[in-house]
């Protein structure tokens, strides 16, 4: 079972109106799921489906090592916002890399092939599943 990170016990807020979660706070270590070869997802937050089934990151980080790909389209089931952190991230697209600061927002039933031929970091949530 994955963990719930909306339950995760939080430490008393140095600013009132902030919680901070800290890794050691959760009792568990974050550990990558294996998206493709030299791609790795750290999920950072999960919710509940409805219907009882398993537990679906909804925010992640996700690393591609240099010259690494999908080697196939990835389809957007849901909308994902993705934020380059560092590195560049490219796709098949007409404007297809994307640099540091960069926010990408794709629509549910959309699709690319993300590669990175310098390695990147990214932020990926999807708003459909808060």
């Amino acid at each position: 079972m994955m963990p719930n990170t909306d339950s995760a016990p939080t430490i008393e807020p140095a600013v009132p109106g902030f919680n901070v979660t800290r890794p050691e706070d959760l009792g568990f270590r974050i550990e990558p799921i294996h998206v493709h070869p030299g791609i790795r997802a750290y999920p950072l937050r999960y919710i509940c489906p409805e219907d009882g089934g398993p537990d679906i990151p909804s925010e992640m980080i996700v690393d591609f090592d240099a010259g690494c790909g999908y080697p196939v389209p990835d389809v957007h089931a849901t909308c994902e916002v993705v934020t380059v952190l560092w590195g560049e991230l490219e796709d098949d697209s007409p404007d297809g890399t994307y640099g540091p600061g960069t926010r990408i927002e794709a629509a549910a039933g959309t699709s690319h092939t993300p590669r990175s031929v310098t390695g990147c970091r990214l932020l990926v949530t999807f708003p459909d599943l808060r």
